[in-house]
């Protein structure tokens, strides 16, 4: 009678181990700085859609409620966070259409600051408190026309930065008839 030996082969040896580890080890090279170069772009682009985004907001609230919604820039350009409210006078001291955040008016959205990295300006007429302010009717009407403009600002220093000798930013436009436009330095989205 003859027996058999069966060799076991379940597991792995320790050079197929070592051979992954260093695949994983290169692979995380070269992945790991592109995230991070990535990273002031992603910012910019949450901001920008983040702005976008709570634009239509405000034209939406502003027919639901039936009075004019706001959203003003703070501290005014450029600006480091911005707030959306109701815009209709409520309480003592409050001032309808004015579009400063007064009385007991209700704040809808408070205020959302931009990620560090990213600089923020705009071009909307100015409230009494000397902030840009849009605002919407309930006709979808806006308090005026404008646009803010993003640029990626990684160093802090208030002044864009250029990306491969050229400027990134984005976008978003309030035309006179009331449209919400997001674009960026390539075109429109």
């Amino acid at each position: 009678m003859h027996r058999t030996q069966i060799k076991s082969k379940a597991g792995f040896t320790l050079v197929e181990l070592m051979i992954v580890i260093a695949i994983i080890g290169i692979v995380a090279a070269i992945a790991i700085p592109n995230y991070f170069r990535q990273q002031p772009f992603r910012q910019l682009n949450a901001a920008g859609r983040e702005i976008y985004a709570n634009l239509q907001l405000v034209k939406a609230e502003a027919v639901r409620r039936n009075a004019n919604v706001v959203m003003e820039f703070l501290p005014g350009s450029p600006f480091t966070s911005f707030r959306v409210f109701v815009d209709n006078g409520a309480g003592a001291g409050g001032v309808a259409g004015d579009r400063s955040l007064n009385g007991t008016e209700q704040v809808l959205v408070q205020p959302v600051a931009l990620p560090q990295g990213v600089l923020g300006t705009q071009n909307f007429a100015a409230n009494p408190l000397g902030n840009g302010a849009i605002g919407f009717s309930s006709r979808v009407l806006p308090t005026g026309m404008g646009m803010v403009t993003l640029n990626i600002d990684a160093n802090g220093d208030g002044v864009a930065d250029l990306i491969g000798g050229q400027a990134t930013f984005r976008t978003i436009t309030v035309t006179i008839a009331g449209a919400v436009r997001f674009d960026d330095n390539v075109g429109r989205r």
